[in-house]
């Protein structure tokens, strides 16, 4: 690194950078925000572990479906020994009951609706950022400030108690010392780029705390033949997971309507392990919805209006409005034109000119081979 650079990078936060930071920030302290990034880093070690071949369990939408419960059992069970895991939390990507709704996810120690107010989220989120930045400002570049040794939160835990862990954990700290290194790397024209890379840090415990047991082993999925529930005592799945893997097995018929699915068209919103497009529904609903528009183009005597690409077909090769019949009998006109022509050919007629002789080709007699 430059020596011009190394100064400036040296150079502590200005109050209005620290501003900055907490507010293109202030997210990071929400529960949706990091189960996103820890169940997508669970089901890439779900992805490198199952069996290849890919069982027919985990393939195409039931199989994706269970998948997601796999991966919300493995982060839930790492979240409850650190002690942060809300029970009102349901499955990310189902939407079917209240709590799956990750938009409304609290902290187990924020009151109730604490989500809901969009004003009150941002402060707060704010202020957590603020306070750790507060901690590490008289800290020189590379340095990091003393941690309380607490490897999870107990239940008598006060909020006050559990922000302070929160904002100690190894990737939140990782997340505030990148954007203080963006932050004074853009203090420089052209090194905005040195400090943009992206990484994942997901680690809740200092190497000084106690022995982590994390991530969840992954060996009970070799155990797992035809369902995930072949191996629910290994994995220790609970009967909330359960229910939902008994539910994937029902017929299509009898599952919830829109349970981890992608709706058509909405891109709005990030979709967790688990979620898919369910092909089959949507042409469904779009062979429906053309039925009842064809159905009351019929009811009103009007014809159904000509999709673009037959448009441009006949635009490209009929420009001059030629008639174009696929199907169907031809109308009368043309029946008694058809037949005329058939008639006319079907008569001998004289030809005028004499044809020229034909010659008769005489049969060549085979000559014997050399031996």
């Amino acid at each position: 690194m430059p020596d011009e650079l190394k100064a400036l990078m040296e150079e502590p936060l200005s109050q209005d950078e620290l501003d900055s930071i907490s507010g293109f920030m202030h997210e990071l302290p929400r529960p949706e925000k990091f189960y996103y990034t820890e169940a997508w880093r669970a089901d890439r070690r779900f992805e490198s572990n199952c069996p290849w071949p890919r069982p027919l369990m985990f393939q195409r939408l039931n199989g994706s479906r269970r998948e997601g419960v796999i991966v919300r059992h493995l982060v839930k069970r790492r979240w409850e020994k650190l002690g942060v895991w809300n029970s009102q939390w349901g499955f990310a990507g189902r939407k079917i009951q209240p709590g799956d709704d990750f938009h409304r996810w609290t902290w187990w120690w924020e009151p109730e609706g604490a989500a809901d107010d969009c004003g009150r989220k941002y402060r707060e989120g704010r202020e957590l950022v603020a306070r750790a930045l507060r901690l590490r400002q008289n800290l020189r570049r590379g340095e990091h400030a003393p941690v309380i040794r607490r490897s999870h939160l107990g239940p008598d835990a006060t909020a006050a108690e559990a922000e302070a862990f929160l904002i100690s954990r190894p990737w939140f700290i990782f997340q505030i010392e990148v954007a203080e290194e963006k932050t004074s790397g853009g203090r420089s024209a052209g090194t905005g780029d040195e400090f943009n890379r992206s990484n994942n840090v997901t680690s809740w415990k200092w190497r000084h705390e106690s022995p982590s047991l994390e991530p969840e082993d992954l060996a009970p999925l070799n155990n797992m033949k035809d369902s995930p529930l072949d191996a629910a005592e290994e994995m220790e799945f609970t009967p909330s997971e359960i229910d939902e893997l008994e539910t994937i097995d029902l017929p299509r018929s009898e599952q919830p309507k829109g349970f981890w699915v992608v709706e058509k068209g909405d891109f709005s919103s990030i979709s967790f392990p688990g979620e898919m497009v369910d092909q089959m529904a949507d042409a469904e609903e779009s062979l429906n919805e053309r039925n009842e528009m064809l159905e009351k183009l019929k009811a009103e005597g009007k014809k159904p209006p000509m999709s673009a690409g037959v448009k441009f077909f006949i635009d490209k090769f009929f420009p001059n409005g030629a008639p174009i019949r696929l199907f169907g009998s031809p109308p009368p006109e043309e029946r008694e034109e058809s037949k005329k022509l058939e008639e006319d050919a079907s008569e001998p007629q004289e030809s005028s000119a004499r044809s020229p002789p034909q010659r008769q080709r005489r049969s060549r007699q085979s000559q014997p081979r050399d031996g």
